[in-house]
């Protein structure tokens, strides 16, 4: 089962996790609300804006200057739309790398305490492993059948390859 099904899993007891995880995305909505002209993607632009990720801020500059001392081509370029947008993007570029930082560190936080939860939970079954064999924890070996089936057995194998032979 993935992490993305996790809330199937739990009773509908709100936890201080999820009172601080709605705190945290009602920030987010705030903090977008503050940024003018925020878009989503879109697939019917989606195209534009990839390609023109291409073109160097350098060259936008040359045109900038270009327009603006031959006036006659101001039809199709917009050199305020052109000063906005390298506004924008300098002003807004630190906060990009600085919300990239944050959803990193925060991805890896959770792998970092499901990696901990993990860790303790395969010592755990090696113990009960262990147990198990013991007649008188028969019923412990019935859990442990079931839950193996529940973890990952190892890296797995494309058909037809065969594992390395001892020598």
């Amino acid at each position: 089962m993935d992490d993305e099904t996790d809330e199937t899993l739990f009773s509908p007891t709100e936890t201080e996790a999820d009172r601080i995880a709605a705190d945290v995305l009602a920030l987010i909505e705030v903090l977008s609300g503050r940024i003018p002209g925020l878009e989503a993607p879109h697939p019917s632009s989606s195209g534009n804006v990839r390609g023109a990720r291409t073109v160097s801020r350098e060259a936008i500059i040359s045109m900038i200057g270009i327009v603006e001392t031959f006036p006659e081509l101001q039809r199709t370029f917009d050199v305020d739309a052109a000063h906005e947008m390298l506004q924008f993007n300098h002003a807004f570029r630190p906060v990009v790398r600085a919300l990239q930082r944050i959803a990193a560190n925060l991805s890896y936080t959770m792998e970092r305490k499901k990696a901990d939860v993990v860790f303790s939970l395969m010592q755990t079954y090696t113990i009960a492993k262990g147990l198990a064999r013991d007649p008188n924890n028969a019923r412990l070996l019935t859990f442990l059948d079931i839950f193996a089936r529940e973890i990952p057995r190892g890296p797995k194998r494309k058909r037809g390859d065969r594992p390395a032979e001892e020598s």
